[in-house]
């Protein structure tokens, strides 16, 4: 049951706050799978705090819902896109200052690499057809591969993923007991 009374400035921030929680785990992560270079334990540690974020905003809205305000489902999928809104400027603030003074062009060689691997030439070849596409994903590179376009890329990234992650982050929210 949702009551009338609920005061949407208090619930916002709390949803900055938890956006900040959420942010600075998604940060991590995503600096834990980059500083990852061969170890695999620390890239599945990124991953595992990855998942673990998103079951964190859940958990956080539940928490809210118990001791703050009994909200309902619609109004957890409001607190949820919230979150994520903040937290993914949180984490692209993070990849900016990443990709503008501490990456020094290491992703771009990375690509680089990946464009020399002869399995990964024939599947873009299978999928460009008669294209010539070193040229092409170099070309591409040259082009999007500045700090600023990287960090809008995996923003927008992140946003179309937080879209997924709504409803089942509101579903978590609302199990539970209430207030």
């Amino acid at each position: 049951m949702e009551h009338n009374n609920f005061d949407s400035n208090l619930a916002r921030t709390h949803c900055m706050n938890f956006g900040l929680i959420v942010g600075i785990m998604c940060s991590i992560s995503f600096l834990l799978a980059v500083y990852a270079r061969g170890s695999v334990l620390v890239a599945q540690t990124g991953n595992i705090l990855a998942i673990m974020a998103f079951i964190t905003a859940g958990r956080l809205i539940r928490r809210y819902r118990q001791v703050v305000y009994p909200i309902g489902f619609r109004q957890a999928c409001r607190m949820s896109i919230l979150t994520y809104f903040f937290a993914s400027l949180i984490t692209a603030a993070v990849q900016f200052i990443y990709f503008r003074f501490l990456d020094h062009g290491q992703v771009y060689d990375q690509m680089q690499q990946l464009l020399e691997m002869p399995e990964y030439l024939a599947m873009l070849q299978r999928l460009a057809g008669e294209s010539d596409v070193k040229e092409i994903v170099s070309n591409a590179l040259n082009l999007l591969l500045n700090p600023a376009q990287m960090t809008m890329q995996l923003m927008w990234m992140n946003l179309i993923l937080s879209l997924i992650l709504t409803i089942p982050t509101a579903l978590i929210g609302i199990t539970g007991r209430k207030k």
